[in-house]
């Protein structure tokens, strides 16, 4: 995954891209910090950031669509990750954004 900083004053916030496909067709997202190394194969449903986020603050879109927590996806407890309750194709572009934990 590539990281890159976001422009302007958003907080602390962090949106990461999962990778979705072969190394050669990884898209950049505009990002800052953490990175994954999980890819969505059909049967995968837990996904990792590279930094701890505040609980409440994760926001998960699935091919640009924002999802719903507690009824597609749940945060981690430790605040390191999140499951998708329906493991999303190979292919699928999932993607990341929350507060970093103080």
């Amino acid at each position: 995954m590539q990281n890159f900083t976001l422009p302007g004053n958003l907080g602390g916030l962090n949106i990461h891209s999962v990778p979705h496909g072969h190394e050669s067709e990884r898209k950049p997202l505009t990002a800052f910090g953490g990175d994954t190394e999980a890819i969505p194969d059909g049967n995968l449903t837990d996904f990792y950031v590279g930094t701890m986020f505040a609980a409440g603050s994760l926001c998960v879109y699935i091919n640009g669509v924002l999802q719903e927590p507690d009824e597609t996806y749940s945060e981690m407890a430790n605040g390191t990750g999140y499951t998708i309750f329906v493991a999303p194709k190979a292919g699928t572009l999932v993607q990341h954004a929350y507060r970093t934990a103080a």
